[in-house]
């Protein structure tokens, strides 16, 4: 998990977008990671990663 938290701190994308996958398969445990990705924007990944960054 420190990897993955360190992956995420330099910035990476794909990282964040996973751990967002991850937690939205709680709700809907169908959810594929490409509809996860067609759900959201770069911006929306910049804002999950800072605030993922202060939790």
């Amino acid at each position: 998990m420190d990897q993955v938290l360190q992956k995420m701190q330099q910035g990476s994308v794909r990282v964040s977008c996973i751990l967002l996958w991850v937690g939205l398969l709680y709700r809907d445990e169908n959810m594929t990671e490409h509809q996860n990705g067609a759900m959201i924007s770069l911006t929306d990944v910049e804002n999950i990663r800072d605030r993922s960054q202060k939790c």
